[in-house]
C-alpha cells in the first residue's frame, strides 16, 4: 500500500497546543529559496508544545528554522512534558541541535527531527525548548510544521481544514533532502499527449491519409505515360506504312501477292493445255 503526508502548519491550534510565551503568528521569508510562510517561535527555555495525531501514522516528521546562536531542543513520544532526557524514544526525551553558526536568518524550514514506527499508530509529540549552555542558555525554537505518513487508501481522502491552520498533503522523497515545506503534490497523471475525444491518434491518421494519396497520384500518373507512350508507338507506325496501320499494309501486301502468284499458275496451265490440244488435232487430221 502507498503512502501520503499530510502537513498540520504551526497555526493549526486545533492539532497543535502551545503553552508558554510563544509568537504563533510569525512568518519567515526564505529569500536565498524565494520562500515564504508561517512561523511559530519562543525565546523562553520552558516554552513546549504538543501534537496528537488526529489519525494513525507510521512516521512524524518536525519543520523548523536552524538558528545561529542557540537552538537546543528536547522530544518525545507519548510522554509527559515533565519526563527526563534519556535520548531514547521508549523512555524519555531525545534532544534536538537546531545550531547553523552561518545561517543568516533567510533560509526555509527543514525537517530537524522525525521518527518512523514499524506499525501505523496514534502517538503524541511532545516538544520542549532547553537551556543551550553553548550560548550562555540562550535558544530560539522555532516551528513551521509537523507531518504525518499515512496508509493511502485507493482513493486519497483531503485532510479536513480549520479556521486556524490549513492541512495539506505533501509528498516527501527523501527525509534528509527536504528543505522546504510544499503544498498538495498531485499523483495524477498530466493530461499532456492525451489522445483526442474520439480515441484515434490524428497524426498518425493524417500521415496515413496523405500517403495513400501520394500513392493513387503516382499511379494515375504512371496509367497516364503508358498510355501517350503507346499511342505515340503507334502513331510512329502509321506514318511508315503511308498512314495505312501496319497490319492492314501486311495483309494487303500479302493478298497482292497470292493473287499475283495463283494468276500466273492459272495462265501457264491453261496455255498448256491450249498446247497440247492443238497437237492432238493436228495428229488427227494426218491420219
Amino acid at each position: 500500500m502507498s503512502l501520503r503526508n499530510i502537513s498540520y502548519s504551526n497555526e493549526d491550534r486545533n492539532h497543535l497546543q502551545y503553552t508558554s510565551s510563544w509568537f504563533i503568528d510569525g512568518v519567515y521569508n526564505a529569500t536565498n529559496t524565494g520562500q515564504s510562510g508561517t512561523l511559530a517561535s519562543s525565546n523562553d527555555n520552558s516554552a513546549n508544545v504538543t501534537f496528537k495525531f488526529p489519525q494513525a501514522a507510521t512516521a512524524v516528521y518536525y519543520y523548523g528554522i536552524r538558528r545561529c546562536c542557540g537552538g537546543l531542543y528536547a522530544v518525545c513520544i507519548d510522554c509527559g512534558p515533565s519526563a527526563s532526557i534519556t535520548n531514547d524514544t521508549s523512555t524519555g526525551f531525545q534532544t534536538i541541535s537546531a545550531v547553523n553558526k552561518s545561517d543568516d536568518g533567510k533560509n526555509p524550514p527543514v525537517v530537524l527531527w522525525s521518527q518512523i514506527f514499524p506499525s501505523p499508530a496514534v502517538h503524541t509529540v511532545v516538544l520542549t525548548n532547553q537551556f543551550d549552555d553553548r550560548f550562555n542558555g540562550i535558544s530560539q525554537i522555532t516551528v513551521a510544521s509537523f507531518v504525518i505518513q499515512v496508509e493511502d487508501d485507493a482513493n486519497p481522502a483531503t485532510a479536513s481544514t480549520s479556521s486556524a491552520g490549513v492541512a495539506s498533503i505533501t509528498s516527501i522523497t527523501s527525509i534528509t533532502s527536504i528543505t522546504s515545506i510544499t503544498s498538495i503534490t498531485s499523483t495524477l497523471p498530466s493530461a499532456t499527449g492525451q489522445h483526442s475525444s474520439s480515441g484515434i491518434p490524428l497524426k498518425p491518421f493524417l500521415v496515413g491519409l496523405l500517403g495513400g494519396m501520394m500513392v493513387l497520384v503516382l499511379l494515375i500518373l504512371a496509367i497516364t505515360m503508358w498510355y501517350r507512350q503507346r499511342r505515340r508507338i503507334n502513331h510512329t507506325k502509321t506514318r511508315g506504312t503511308g498512314g495505312i496501320p501496319s497490319s492492314v499494309a501486311s495483309t494487303g501486301s500479302s493478298t497482292s501477292r497470292d493473287s499475283c502468284s495463283t494468276f500466273v499458275t492459272t495462265t501457264t496451265k491453261t496455255s498448256r493445255d491450249t498446247a497440247q490440244g492443238k497437237a492432238l488435232d493436228a495428229g488427227v487430221k494426218q491420219e
